[in-house]
């Protein structure tokens, strides 16, 4: 064999082993990123199971007729806690971070809460002094409704 059949075997060889590479490359990142979600869900399953076990039982009102009386620091501070969650949530589906299986659910999640009496009796306290930025705000609003 010449020198100048080896150069030819050389670049087919470095042809094929650049796509195999990128495919490669492309299916660690696409594995990264799924297990990246997977670790996010959890996190977030595991913040609102925490949120949920520690609210208080009146918080938890969801049946129908008025809302009993809950305004108080406890209650407060867990109604802060969920929109704190929800805010998170949203900014990480709006940047991409969460699979939409998990968004539809976690959104459905969001609409039942919020819409419940005794979590609207205490909503717009929370709200009216919260950092909450305008746009999930906005997105509160429209859940609520």
């Amino acid at each position: 064999m010449d020198i100048q059949t080896i150069s030819i075997y050389v670049a087919i060889c470095g042809l094929i082993a650049i796509p195999v590479a990128l495919l490669g490359i492309w299916l660690r990142l696409r594995q990264s990123n799924r297990q990246q979600r997977l670790m996010i869900f959890i996190s977030y399953t595991n913040r609102f199971r925490e949120i949920v076990q520690t609210a208080p039982l009146e918080f938890l009102h969801f049946e129908k007729g008025p809302p009993p009386r809950i305004a108080n620091a406890e209650n407060l501070r867990t109604i802060r806690l969920y929109l704190d969650l929800y805010s998170e949530e949203f900014h990480l589906n709006k940047a991409g971070h969460v699979d939409e299986d998990v968004w539809v659910n976690w959104l459905d999640g969001m609409k039942f809460l919020l819409s419940q009496p005794s979590i609207q009796a205490l909503l717009e306290t929370v709200l009216s002094s919260s950092s909450h930025n305008g746009e999930f705000r906005l997105f509160v609003d429209h859940l609520r409704k």
